[in-house]
């Protein structure tokens, strides 16, 4: 195709946008704790939660996230800065809380109160709970 002037008219390719690349939840704390890279940007993955609680697990960063807390609408902008900015650099590994299901099963197993249970637990050895937990989960798989 030739315009006016008779110049060869090139036509510009279909501008694509680069795919975005998904990003991790802890991607966001792993940043948060080494300060690299910033993903203020890209907050589309972000979890107000989970980063809240990972940060949470580490003795340094509690009154940081108990005072973001204090202010549930926050955007997660203005919550992933905060922490940025206010927690130091530091490499923090908590382990996370895991709910122990052992009262559940000696209600389950048998077939008692949540006292009982808790009475009965004392009396019974790390063996005899295993045993317990096995039997309740037969044929369960778990992740």
């Amino acid at each position: 195709m030739k315009n006016l002037l008779g110049e060869e008219i090139v036509e510009d390719e279909e501008y694509v946008l680069p795919e975005r690349k998904k990003r991790n939840i802890f991607d966001y704390v792993k940043s948060i704790n080494q300060k690299k890279p910033y993903l203020g940007e890209e907050l589309e993955d972000y979890s107000s939660f989970i980063v809240s609680k990972a940060l949470a697990g580490s003795l340094d960063c509690i009154l940081i996230v108990a005072e973001i807390n204090r202010y549930p609408r926050l955007s997660e902008r203005m919550e992933y800065d905060y922490y940025f900015h206010a927690t130091r650099k530091s490499s923090r590994y908590a382990e996370w809380y895991k709910k122990d299901n052992t009262l559940d099963e000696l209600v389950q197993y048998f077939n008692i109160s949540r006292k009982k249970a808790q009475e009965i637990q004392d009396l019974l050895s790390k063996k005899d709970l295993q045993e317990i937990h096995d039997y309740l989960t037969i044929g369960i798989t778990e992740k």
